[in-house]
C-alpha cells in the first residue's frame, strides 16, 4: 500500500448564504477528499459555515500589489 505525502490545505469558507469566502485556517492531510473532512470538522462543526472551500497551499500564487515602504517615502 503506497501512502501520500501529507500537505497542508488552505480552507474558505462563507458564513452566511450568498456572503464572501473567508481564510479560515489550514489542514493537514493526504488527499483532498481528506482535507475536506476535516476542514467539516474544524471550521464547520458547529454550523459556523454553510460552505467551505479548500485548496492545496502550493496552488496558490501571488502578487504583492501594494507599493513598497521605500517608494511610498519617496
Amino acid at each position: 500500500m503506497a501512502f501520500l505525502e501529507p500537505k497542508v490545505f488552505e480552507v474558505f469558507r462563507r458564513e452566511i448564504e450568498g456572503g464572501p469566502l473567508v481564510h479560515a485556517g489550514g489542514v493537514i492531510a493526504s488527499t483532498i477528499e481528506t482535507a475536506l473532512l476535516y476542514a467539516c470538522e474544524l471550521y464547520a462543526r458547529h454550523s459556523e459555515a454553510c460552505a467551505l472551500m479548500v485548496a492545496p497551499r502550493d496552488s496558490f500564487a501571488a502578487l504583492d500589489v501594494a507599493p513598497s515602504r521605500t517608494q511610498a517615502a519617496d
